[in-house]
């Protein structure tokens, strides 16, 4: 017989014999012995039978495992000798357990082995008690655990390796399963929320963004895919305390072998200081650094803006400073410069938000009124000059002097660069008088 499953048949036959014949024969129990043997022998786990620390039998699986011949084996003085000094302990103690509990089945642990040429093993070794010859005896089966166990080990080194770079970042780390929760943060992130782990791993990381950027931070973690698996993101994040702060993200979906996303992994660094100083330098851009108006580069913008729409009436104010080079160069620049300050504060306490309010040169400024007619721009500039006044006569030590000039496009056919000439001339005739 060569088949196994043939043998397991004819095991069954012989067992519904001896039940129907309630006797034993010897032939039949010959050959139950035979058969049990056969698959013993054909086994891929190792068997071993001991007795007094002594082998009494192994298979040529466990001989094969551990790199010996069967005789090799059963010539040891102790089932020990294949076991490394670093787990005999453990296996001395498993066995004395197995051999002191008659009521226990098995036991089962993890040693570490000896192989003959020395190469490192590791098996797992199951042991049941049982008696033979009037003796306790310890009998079970030995598998070669070693490609698995050094792969687990393996595994757990470049685990602790990686966690211990990754807690010595300086860099913000949150790994995020696919339901939206933390799954793991290193200790930077734990010093930037001051928040312990256990307050923020498991919550969900939308909880530290402020509303305002979510639908944004969502989107870009659903853009990731096995063709584009990173980019980056920027969004603030919201302290518990309630500040808010920037944070640029690096933002990878991890995959598993079939490709599919199994998890997120995140890692930033706060960018506030940059954000603040890219805001300063987009004001300063936009912005006169003396008077806090808009600057002519901006107020050149909004006016190809308006102009694109012909429909919507605009209004015009063009301003001068009338002495300024005077009063720099009888008072000094420090006095000029507070006169043009003045000049802006006016200005904008005279107009709408909506309105541009800009200066365009040196002593000059310009005002656009989106939607003013020829009569609101008028009636505009009577404010202005009514302002003035009520500021010379609060101060008339250094009396502020404006040459104003208006005009307002009310047809379509006109652009606004040709009423800004035309309020321009306006003003130029008034500083003539």
């Amino acid at each position: 017989m060569t088949d196994k499953s043939t043998f397991f048949n004819r095991l069954n036959m012989l067992r519904k014999s001896l039940t129907e014949n309630n006797r034993q024969p010897r032939g039949i129990l010959k050959q139950i012995y035979h058969l049990h043997r056969f698959l013993i022998e054909q086994s891929l786990t190792g068997y071993y039978i001991i007795q007094n620390d002594k082998f009494l039998y192994v298979n040529q699986r466990l001989a094969e495992i551990f790199g010996y011949t069967v005789e090799e084996i059963l010539n040891l003085n102790s089932y020990l000798d294949l076991i490394h000094q670093d787990s005999r302990e453990l296996a001395t103690q498993e066995a004395l357990a197995s051999l002191s509990d008659q009521s226990a089945k098995s036991v089962v642990c993890t040693l570490r082995g000896l192989r003959k040429d020395g190469a490192p093993l590791y098996i797992e070794a199951m042991a049941s008690i049982n008696r033979f010859w009037g003796e306790p005896v310890l009998h079970g089966n030995i598998i070669d655990i070693t490609r698995s166990y050094l792969a687990q080990e393996a595994l757990k080194i470049s685990e602790e390796r990686y966690r211990v770079i990754v807690e010595d970042q300086n860099d913000l780390i949150v790994r995020i399963g696919l339901d939206g929760t933390a799954t793991f943060v290193n200790e930077a992130v734990c010093q930037y929320l001051n928040e312990n782990r256990d307050g923020i791993v498991g919550k969900k990381v939308l909880s530290f963004i402020p509303p305002v950027d979510r639908d944004m931070a969502i989107s870009s973690y659903e853009k990731l895919n096995k063709q584009q698996p990173s980019h980056t993101i920027e969004h603030r994040i919201m302290l518990p305390n309630g500040e808010l702060r920037w944070v640029q993200w690096n933002i990878r979906a991890i995959t598993d072998g079939t490709g599919h996303i199994v998890e997120y992994q995140s890692v930033g660094r706060d960018i506030t200081d940059r954000k603040i100083l890219e805001d300063n330098l987009k004001l300063l851009s936009l912005h006169d650094a003396l008077t806090g108006l808009h600057n002519r580069a901006f107020f050149e913008a909004e006016m190809l803006r308006l102009d694109s729409n012909r429909f919507e009436p605009v209004g015009v104010i063009m301003c001068d400073l009338d002495g300024l080079k005077l009063i720099n160069d009888s008072m000094g620049h420090i006095v000029g410069d507070t006169l043009l300050t003045e000049t802006a504060r006016l200005l904008r306490s005279c107009f709408r938000t909506g309105d541009v309010v800009a200066r365009i040169g040196g002593d000059e400024f310009a005002v656009l009124l989106p939607g003013g007619s020829h009569r609101t721009t008028r009636d505009a500039c009577r404010r202005l000059r009514r302002t003035i006044n009520e500021y010379n006569a609060a101060n008339p030590e250094v009396p502020l002097r404006m040459s104003i000039g208006y005009s307002a496009r009310e047809n379509p056919d006109r652009t606004l660069r040709q009423v800004l000439i035309e309020a321009d001339n306006y003003m130029y005739r008034e500083k003539l008088h």
